[in-house]
């Protein structure tokens, strides 16, 4: 299971060495500046009751928001097994909460810790890390019902043998309805098979401790993805400091491609989340440590560019957070129609609890990106330690979630934000 809440960079994980070398070359960080936000606004519109939700929410066309929670729910588990939810905007102004199923931590399984994905028939698709038939987890379906409620069905149960197991990341569907994801060494995908339920391939074994995020199809139908670890080893991450990669199918065989291995240094380090593609190609990620090591001893974050030319790919980090603007990036970025990208960060240190930002970049000429924080979270009502990144309306409002904060329970919220 990949590890969800790193510690401050004052006490980073022993892999990272604070002598950061910058001997291997990369791209020049590109310039930026950082704006406060005159006009942005943030409202929590959920205050989480005794579940948290650290996975990143989905939107239907009706405006709907559906998440999970890692824990909470049915009690077979201590604290809880975790759950499925949606979030529907009333005609009042307000949001309506409902559970859509709660786990037993038996056949169903347990600890909900990834995201959602839907498809064009409304039905919900998602992963539990443990449980199912064989206890390591599995792929699930949720199903409107006719006259109300959901069926729930298990469409996989991992085996822990060539399979994988433990699948933390949610999955991803695309125009055909086949479903992607990763368990904690494969990269695999799930077809529905007429009258015989979905058949299970996995396109790609991952080596050693790497953990993978979840993927990003293009309309090519290749996959994207990037793995936490893995990739370049040295003194600053011995377990290496993170890829991303390309899975493209050739004669009917995936074949894999190294995209770019992180080296640990301005660069960055870890990246977490998956990869958000432009309509030209280009990839877009963050790291969680790397970046600007004079304000955080392992580096605060970064957030980058991978961009493809013919065979090879140039990385350009596009901000390289300073502490006081963030620190730690997570989840996955998006756009919005003018270009502009948004994300979170779990950390900062502009406020009392450090309970991380909500940020937006702006591309501007000659390369340029200028930063503007939207929101501080000050750890009460609005929430703290936004993980999972935002999802999008389309028409200027953004959606996320925090860990904790909220009510006087603090097990998060579910907040709006307007730039």
């Amino acid at each position: 299971m990949t590890p969800k809440v790193f510690l401050r960079a004052a006490a980073c994980p022993s892999f990272f060495s604070r002598a950061i070398s910058f001997a291997v070359a990369v791209c020049a960080i590109t310039a930026f500046l950082a704006t406060s936000a005159a006009g942005a606004s943030l409202k929590t519109i959920y205050k989480m009751n005794a579940s948290t939700s650290d996975a990143p929410l989905v939107r239907d066309a009706a405006g709907n928001l559906y998440g999970t929670t890692e824990d909470g729910g049915n009690t077979a588990c201590s604290g809880g097994c975790g759950t499925v939810f949606e979030l529907s905007p009333t005609s009042a102004g307000g949001w309506k909460f409902t559970v859509l199923h709660k786990f037993t931590g038996g056949a169903d399984g347990e600890l909900i810790d990834g995201g959602l994905a839907l498809d064009a028939s409304a039905n919900v698709y998602g992963t539990a890390v443990r449980g199912g038939k064989y206890g390591f987890g599995d792929v699930f379906e949720l199903s409107p019902v006719s006259g109300g409620g959901w069926k729930f069905s298990v469409l996989y149960s991992f085996q822990n043998t060539n399979d994988g197991a433990n699948p933390s990341q949610g999955v991803t569907l695309d125009s055909s309805g086949n479903v992607f994801g990763v368990s904690n060494t494969t990269v695999f995908e799930l077809s529905p098979v007429a009258g015989r339920g979905w058949k299970y391939t996995v396109l790609h074994v991952l080596r050693g401790l790497q953990y993978p995020m979840s993927v990003t199809l293009d309309p090519s139908g290749n996959i994207f993805g990037v793995t936490a670890d893995g990739g370049i080893t040295n003194a600053n991450c011995f377990n290496g400091c993170g890829t991303v990669y390309e899975l493209t199918q050739v004669a009917g065989v995936w074949k894999y491609t190294l995209l770019y291995a992180f080296t640990g240094n301005a660069d960055g380090a870890m990246p977490l989340g998956s990869l958000t593609r432009d309509v030209l190609g280009n990839l877009y990620g963050v790291s969680g440590l790397g970046g600007n090591i004079d304000s955080c001893p392992y580096g605060c974050g970064t957030v980058f560019e991978l961009t493809p030319s013919g065979s090879a790919w140039t990385e350009t980090v596009l901000l390289a957070f300073d502490y006081t603007d963030g620190e730690q990036p997570h989840g996955q970025l998006v756009f919005d129609a003018s270009g502009n990208l948004y994300g979170t960060t779990e950390f900062d240190s502009a406020s009392n609890c450090a309970c991380g930002v909500v940020y937006e970049l702006n591309p501007g000429s000659a390369g340029n990106w200028t930063q503007t924080v939207l929101h501080v979270f000050a750890g009460g009502s609005d929430g703290s330690f936004p993980y999972a990144g935002l999802v999008s309306d389309g028409s200027g409002h953004f959606y996320g979630t925090t860990q904790s904060g909220g009510n006087t329970t603090g097990t998060g919220t579910v907040f709006e934000v307007t730039p």
